[in-house]
């Protein structure tokens, strides 16, 4: 009876075994039944962070995922060279080099997660290997919360799978590029670039053990937020990666020594990444703009450009240079704010400036505060230009004479131009006795400049409207079409073929005037300018690549190009030495320049160049506002913002003379006599007015 009842006890149990075998074996089908595909890690093309360079390497701006995080992939070759894989290693998962690939569990680690879990009778430690972390990612949201063994089971399971298709370096990239480390980072390269502004491969010891130590709770040991907690958990994890050497010697070695240093390491985050992940918008909304025109790369909403798994874009902006500038647009908006008071505070200003050799944009400032301002004044907004569009009316007439009547170069400027009053009619059939009728250019001081002719010198320097009106002047009233030729070479076009376009009247871009200056110092070439030197994906495919410069354009006959330079250098180099530029006469570097006023000073702008760069300044109201900046707000009062410049950028060094700064061109400098008279009566007539007021 004994026997019946124990083969009977024993068949219940083997029945119940089985049965309990077949309901787990049901269960764990059931569980794995929906697991989700591994096709994101076999194929992994993560989004990355998007990264603007200057042309020197520093980082000028930067574009976050889709999801408005950071992140910056490590290749799988690399992570074994990494000091933070060591550390993560021994805080994560210590035995991971050494357990065979199946089964992927850490089973000391899964027997006193469970004794734990039944000691607080609740999930309260995991036991997961880093293969199991990094499947997790792929459960759904919900499910990643939840702490039961159901999810465990299906973590394993596709840890499995994924180790079978991986290798262990590619498994711990996955890891460390996936892992979330705080404030919107995503992996190790781009919390190191974050916390310390360094690639992960540069980190100290000390810096590595930090991130490895936020892995538990990046909130809550953020070292920017809980300072003293980062410090206590980096020491924890140099100590445990530590001991974990002096028991297995094969682990990343860290000798007695380095962790003393390392536990000696301040904690010192820095803020420059997110500085410098904020420069130069304007012209990187510029550049972004170009890109999705030319590239067809673009940040869309939707996320799914190739633009978003990341983009290294070398740009030609010099960080250094637009920094100056930058500054001097600030400085200049600064004294006008002191000048005119608080409704002044609404004025914008925008600098660029360009390599005279190459075209390549340096700096460019399209307003003083992005964060109030997104409209870019450098590029997009078209002003009248005023007295600023009068060197290109004079170098139309100077190619005239030096081509057709064989001028002598060392006198052209010497020759005298009207200074008579003129008047035009605006319509047909213009009444003579409506005002409104007329068009009736003066100088700004009529009484001061009142002498029948002046040299166009002086002219020039001074900025005299008069005498740059009758040079443009073809006929009566017409604009000479040599003028609107000569401007179409240089870039600028829609000239209105009317008296007025002399002083001015057509619209133009910062950048276009710039541009068209520079041909001046560039012997009489024009060259396109550009922005982008390099693009290149995260993988390192090209997509562009700057490999040549465009050939220059000769928009001044070879024949007469040096002497037109000459005379052009020597005529806007006289406006820094005794005209309207004359607050940038003490620079100790050569340098040229012209003022530009419109009407009821709406727009002050001035243009300045050396051997080596041409610089373009405009003050103003935003986009095509028409108020008037004040009384006596010339163009020259951008000079703040160049002399900053110039001051800056040239410190330490030797002048760059012009290329024309010979024994000739010295002599060639020397003032002739009728022009210093011309400035003696001027001082005069200034000083008697002073007198007079």
């Amino acid at each position: 009876m004994r026997e019946d009842t124990f083969h009977m006890v024993a068949i219940s149990l083997c029945s119940l075994i089985t049965a309990s075998a077949i309901g787990i074996g049901l269960w764990i089908g059931w569980l794995i039944k929906d697991l989700p595909a591994l096709s994101a890690y076999e194929d992994y093309r993560p989004q990355q962070t998007s990264y603007f360079y200057d042309r020197y390497g520093a980082v000028i701006n930067c574009v976050p995922t889709s999801n408005g995080e950071w992140k910056v992939v490590v290749r799988p070759e690399d992570v074994k060279n990494l000091l933070i894989s060591g550390l993560v290693i021994a805080a994560e998962d210590k035995r991971y080099w050494e357990r065979d690939l199946l089964p992927e569990i850490d089973f000391r680690a899964f027997v006193r997660a469970l004794f734990t879990n039944v000691r607080h009778l609740k999930i309260v430690e995991g036991g997961s290997t880093i293969p199991m972390q990094v499947v997790k990612q792929l459960l759904p949201p919900q499910e990643q919360a939840q702490r039961n063994v159901a999810r465990k089971i299906r973590e394993f399971v596709l840890a499995e799978n994924l180790i079978r298709r991986r290798t262990k370096e590619e498994i711990l990239a996955l890891y460390l590029n996936e892992v979330y480390l705080g404030h919107q980072t995503r992996g190790v390269e781009a919390a190191a670039r974050y916390y310390f502004n360094k690639r992960a491969s540069e980190l100290s010891l000390g810096e590595a053990a930090t991130l490895a130590g936020i892995l538990k709770s990046p909130e809550t040991l953020s070292p920017k937020k809980h300072p003293e907690r980062a410090l206590s958990k980096r020491n924890e994890i140099l100590e445990m990666a530590y001991q974990e050497y002096r028991t297995k010697p094969s682990a990343q070695k860290i000798t007695r020594d380095e962790l003393k240093r390392a536990r000696g390491e301040l904690l010192n985050t820095r803020n420059d990444f997110e500085e410098s992940c904020r420069r130069v918008k304007h012209a990187v909304d510029d550049i972004r703009e170009d890109m999705k025109k030319t590239y067809k790369l673009v940040f869309d909403l939707a996320g799914t450009n190739p633009a978003w798994l990341g983009l290294r874009v070398v740009t030609t902006i010099d960080w250094s240079l637009q920094q100056l500038a930058q500054e001097g647009i600030k400085i200049m908006l600064k004294e006008y704010h002191a000048r005119q008071g608080p409704l002044a505070v609404d004025a914008e200003g925008a600098m660029v400036i360009i390599e005279n050799g190459t075209g390549a944009i340096l700096a460019s400032v399209g307003g003083a505060d992005y964060s109030r301002r997104q409209f870019n004044h450098a590029t997009k907004g078209n002003r009248q230009v005023g007295s600023a569009f009068k060197p290109f009316v004079y170098a139309a007439k100077f190619e005239q004479e030096l081509l057709e009547r064989q001028a002598d170069p060392d006198k052209i400027l010497e020759e005298r131009v009207s200074n008579a009053r003129i008047r035009c009619p605006r319509k047909f059939g213009a009444n003579p006795n409506n005002p409104d009728d007329w068009w009736v250019p003066k100088n700004y001081d009529p009484e001061k400049y009142s002498k029948p002719y002046y040299t166009r010198r002086l002219a020039i320097a001074k900025s005299v409207n008069l005498p740059a009106v009758h040079t443009g002047r073809v006929g009566n009233c017409g604009l000479n079409p040599r003028v609107i030729a000569l401007a179409k070479k240089f870039g600028l076009t829609n000239i209105p073929p009317y008296l007025p376009s002399a002083l001015g009247a057509s619209s133009h871009s910062l950048l276009e005037m710039t541009r068209a200056y520079s041909v001046f110092p560039s012997g009489g070439f024009w060259r396109q300018n550009y922005i982008i030197s390099e693009i290149t994906a995260a993988d390192g495919r090209e997509y562009f690549k700057k490999s040549f410069w465009e050939p220059a354009r000769r928009v001044v006959p070879e024949m007469i190009s040096a002497s037109w330079t000459k005379t052009m250098l020597a005529a806007l180099r006289e406006a820094v030495k005794s005209g309207t530029a004359s607050a940038l006469s003490g620079l100790n570097q050569p340098l040229a320049c012209k003022t530009g006023t419109t009407d009821n000073f709406t727009d002050a702008l001035l243009f300045c160049f050396t051997p080596d760069i041409t610089m373009g300044v405009w003050m103003g109201y935003p986009e095509n506002a028409k108020k008037s900046l004040g009384d006596k707000e010339f163009g020259a009062r951008g000079a703040v913002a160049i002399k900053h410049v110039i001051e800056n950028w040239y410190r330490g060094q030797d002048p760059h003379p012009f290329q024309e700064e010979s024994k000739d061109w010295k002599e060639f400098q020397q003032i002739p006599d009728l022009f210093q008279k011309e400035l003696e009566e001027l001082k005069r007539l200034e000083a008697a007015e002073d007198v007079k007021n």
